[in-house]
């Protein structure tokens, strides 16, 4: 009896072992998501907000809300949850990664569940069938009948997108013009860098209203209709129930109808374009500026620290600075170094003697005497780099910083037009930099004259 016992015991424990084995954190994992979220109070949806009527930004008393399918259905979710809604905006193309680490707790961005997507994440019940066609300049919608009429053309597609596959996998020998953005697809269109775009046909249709020189070819593909997912991190069962459920009611109710009437309403406004879109550039303007002016000031502390380093009799203090200017070289925060280490140079050292006769120490030295004169030296030099700044901000737009280049983009989703923002955008970088640049001749004129 007791061997038997005794097996039993082994048995088991080698069972128990076992499961532990094949997946030893599931149970963890299964409701870890659900449970941060609940934690948290807030339900954090990552999308692209370049995509109407899904998704877009637009202003309501002056101020920026999103709007479109998405936006609606995510707020449901929040609301039957009790939780807080985040709106999480990036690039289409990035939200998949955002997900798996955890920046993000769901995607609702118009996506299609796929096999290579399926091995990353888990999605819900579809939400809405969605149909890809291509879209063409409209004086050639006859011209293109068939997708072999574009077998050696070049098709645009967003990048990472089920339309991407579709142009990779259906049309022979096509050229594939991928880009992060719809809005530059459609840019890509217009243009003739493309001869047709593969798109979604409600945000096709969004597009045909605000550019008539648009049409949608005849061309049919393989897979019509897919379904409309949301997308959640693998071994999340909690957090997808809770999901279903929301979109069981959504279907039920016929809700998504209501949602894409909303998403028209906001779209549709006949003010013109500045005072529908002004306040977005004026945004714009203030991060730019700020952005530059904390470039300049963080460069300026810095550049004035490394060079005091460099220029010290303390050989292991001089060695660090040269270390550090020589893995930086060619960055704009060394440039603003070398300003302010020639700067300090440029002051007659016979000032630094005469300053030390008269009994003042090296620290009194710098801060009453060579400073000041090295902040005269360098001042037209650090204006010059204001203005570089300016213009180069534009590249923080890449990671959501929300400055003038970041807004114009914003803009081209909301109005589906994909060339006057940039024009708007492009003459307010120029005002503000031809402003500066006036400003600080006026100073330099003024230390000039002061000599």
């Amino acid at each position: 009896m007791k061997c038997l016992i005794r097996f039993i015991l082994v048995l088991g424990l080698l069972i128990s072992s076992a499961m532990v084995y094949i997946n030893p954190t599931a149970h963890a994992e299964q409701d870890q998501t659900w449970e941060k979220i609940k934690e948290r109070g807030e339900l954090r949806v990552g999308l692209s907000a370049d995509y109407a009527p899904m998704e877009f930004e637009h202003t309501v008393n002056g101020k920026t809300e999103y709007a479109g399918v998405d936006i609606d259905l995510a707020k449901k979710i929040a609301k039957d949850n009790n939780l807080k809604l985040k709106i999480v905006n990036m690039s289409f193309d990035s939200l998949l990664g955002a997900l798996k680490t955890g920046k993000i707790d769901i995607i609702i961005s118009g996506m299609t569940s796929t096999p290579e997507r399926k091995k990353q994440v888990d999605f819900s019940d579809s939400y809405m069938m969605t149909k890809n066609i291509m879209l063409v300049k409209k004086d050639k919608v006859n011209e293109y009948k068939d997708i072999k009429d574009f077998n050696n053309k070049k098709v645009g597609a967003q990048k990472g997108t089920e339309q991407e596959k579709i142009a990779q996998t259906e049309i022979e020998n096509a050229s594939i013009t991928s880009l992060s953005r719809l809005p530059d697809v459609i840019l890509a269109l217009k243009s003739g860098k493309v001869e047709g775009a593969v798109v979604e046909k409600p945000v096709a249709e969004a597009y045909l209203k605000q550019n008539p020189k648009l049409g949608i070819s005849n061309v049919k593909f393989n897979e019509e209709e897919k379904d409309t997912v949301i997308a959640v991190p693998k071994d999340s069962p909690k957090l997808l129930s809770q999901i279903n459920k929301t979109i069981k009611e959504v279907k039920d109710k016929g809700l998504i109808d209501k949602y894409m009437t909303n998403a028209a309403n906001a779209m549709n406004d006949d003010s013109g374009f500045i005072s529908k879109y002004g306040s977005f550039f004026l945004k714009g303007i203030k991060i730019t500026i700020l952005i530059s002016l904390i470039g300049v000031a963080l460069g300026s502390i810095l550049g004035a620290f490394v060079a005091l380093m460099k220029l010290s009799k303390i050989k292991i203090i001089s060695w660090i600075a040269s270390i550090y200017i020589e893995i930086l070289r060619g960055t704009p925060m060394l440039v603003q170094v070398f300003i302010v280490f020639f700067g300090i140079t440029a002051v007659d050292k016979g000032q630094m003697e005469a300053a030390r006769s008269l009994g003042l120490n090296y620290r009194q030295t710098m801060k009453s005497v060579i400073m000041p004169q090295a902040i005269k030296n360098i001042l037209p030099a650090l204006g010059n780099e204001f203005v570089t700044l300016i213009k180069e901000s534009s590249i923080v737009s890449t990671i959501g910083v929300g400055e003038i280049m970041f807004n114009a983009q914003v803009v081209q989703g909301i109005s589906f037009d994909p060339f006057t923002p940039l024009i708007v955008a492009a003459a307010l970088y120029f005002v503000l930099t031809f402003v500066l640049t006036r400003i600080m001749n006026m100073i330099e004129g003024r230390l000039n004259a002061s000599d």
